[in-house]
């Protein structure tokens, strides 16, 4: 026992493996599934020495030390449940960890340090680098493809809180997965209609939540049903 001969190590490689293997025989028959993902901090406000241990912000928004994780379940509506499907865990501290502002960087050669720059070009080519945002298009990608191992034909809807309201997302989701999603959108997020000033004549694009849309409508449910009490309802 003295020489480590019976320590156990959570692998969450090991943990997503079988996650995944277990949602390939439970949805093998179904038609559609909405597959949410989000990611929360792991908080270790007193910790300092764990193994790659990162920074994360706690619930006031401080910087502390702690770690990443992006969480994926699969939800039934016939049966009502639902399922982890998959597990992504990391660390910003970790010698892989490349930020998305580095790697645009890196991508139109902005990079001064010679090392830091070679470092980044053998993990990219090795496809071995990793932030919150590639997390999220692997995770996704390797959930969705999970579920059409058994099942081709399944309808798989992707559902994202505003983190993942980015245009590479939507067409890794619509052109590569071959998937639906629901984002919800960032209030500073601009559309594709161009306002112009009247007493200046500048042009400037209308935020989304500002937009007209050809195919908006709304519903009104008149009555809803929450913890036992009814509840006026409006949908856009």
């Amino acid at each position: 026992m003295l020489d480590n001969s019976l320590k156990e190590v959570l692998d969450n490689e090991k943990v997503s493996k079988a996650l995944k293997e277990n949602s390939i025989e439970k949805f093998s028959n179904k038609k559609r599934v909405y597959v949410p993902s989000d990611h929360c901090d792991i908080r270790k406000k007193c910790s300092w020495k764990m193994e790659n241990i990162g920074k994360v912000r706690d619930l006031e928004g401080r910087i502390i030390n702690g770690f990443s994780t992006l969480a994926s379940v699969v939800i039934d509506e016939d049966k009502h449940d639902v399922t982890l499907a998959d597990i992504t865990v990391f660390s910003n501290r970790e010698e892989n960890f490349v930020s998305q502002e580095e790697l645009k960087n890196f991508n139109a050669k902005k990079i001064k340090d010679e090392k830091r720059e070679a470092k980044i070009k053998e993990l990219v080519e090795k496809d071995e680098h990793i932030n919150m945002t590639l997390s999220l298009m692997r995770q996704t990608k390797s959930v969705s493809d999970t579920l059409k191992l058994s099942n081709p034909a399944i309808s798989v809807c992707h559902i994202h809180d505003s983190f993942a309201d980015m245009g590479e997302y939507f067409k890794h989701v619509d052109q590569t997965l071959k998937d639906e999603f629901v984002v919800r959108g960032t209030a500073k997020r601009v559309s594709n209609q161009i306002q112009i000033d009247k007493e200046t004549g500048n042009k400037s694009k209308i935020k989304l939540i500002h937009s007209k849309f050809a195919n908006k409508s709304s519903e009104v449910i008149e009555k809803l049903r929450l913890k036992g009490s009814h509840n006026l309802f409006h949908a856009s």
